[in-house]
């Protein structure tokens, strides 16, 4: 790896436990945040690897699997965070990767959520993308967030994205089954909103509501307008019911135990 790509561990964080991380992206006036889970020492190479992967035509995943079966539609797309770190190579912005804190097993999950709200993070959402668009994608966003605009405001100094959470438009109600104990799930999307400052006006967002049993989180997904915020957001709801389901636990949808919880929630 160069040195643009190297990774570090000013807290001495033991990554052979559960540990959070943090990936952090500054253009001339622009900063992008990312927060991540991980248990291996591995994980902190994982997006270097893909990026190196992007920048030589290749794809995140090969187009078929070792058994010939070909990979889902999914799996051979790049995410947001990997464009906005392949943009930082090609443009040489500012990169900070480091090991943030240990976390226990239980408390993982619920953990990066908290760290997620708390640094407001942006690169955690966003467009997934196939290797061939990278240069066009990447001049996108140089044009964007790569060059000082006439206003003298930058993103540190906007409020804080807005929480107040909308009309619901759509929702979903699943059971989460873990043993003998079943718990109710239901997921909530509130209509699109346009109130997001940025330095050139307003972007749109999507709240989200997650209720599991007794306990309940939202989430902000934001957009460049309505329909990227509402399809960013029911993403996250998939997403988001494939990641409970880990620890043995298994979702029922009217009933019926589903093996791919996003596609219930989706």
């Amino acid at each position: 790896m160069t040195k643009l790509l190297r990774w570090s561990n000013p807290y001495n964080v033991d990554l052979s436990r559960h540990y959070l991380y943090y990936i952090e992206v500054k253009s001339e006036w622009a900063e992008f945040r990312y927060v991540g889970k991980a248990s291996a020492p591995g994980r902190m190479n994982a997006y270097w690897h893909n990026v190196e992967k992007a920048l030589t035509g290749r794809p995140k995943r090969p187009a078929k699997k070792r058994n010939g079966v070909p990979q889902s539609a999914r799996n051979v797309r790049f995410r947001f965070v990997h464009l906005v770190l392949a943009a930082a190579v090609l443009k040489g912005w500012k990169v900070s990767h480091y090991p943030l804190e240990n976390c226990s097993k239980e408390q993982h999950r619920a953990r990066e959520l908290e760290l997620i709200a708390q640094m407001n993070c942006n690169m955690n959402d966003g467009p997934s993308w196939l290797v061939e668009d990278l240069y066009g994608l990447v001049d996108d966003l140089a044009q964007r967030y790569g060059a000082q605009p006439s206003i003298s405001q930058s993103m540190s100094d906007l409020p804080l994205i807005p929480s107040r959470f909308t009309s619901v438009v759509a929702s979903r109600e699943l059971q989460l089954v873990q043993g003998d104990t079943t718990t109710p799930l239901l997921f909530e999307v509130g209509s699109p909103v346009r109130d997001v400052p940025t330095v050139a006006g307003f972007d749109w967002r999507c709240p989200v509501r997650v209720t599991e049993g007794a306990s309940r989180r939202e989430r902000q997904v934001c957009g460049v307008d309505s329909f990227q915020a509402l399809e960013l957001a029911l993403r996250w709801v998939a997403s988001e019911a494939d990641a409970i389901r880990e620890g043995g636990t298994h979702v029922l949808f009217f009933g019926e135990r589903i093996d791919n919880p996003s596609d219930a929630a989706s």
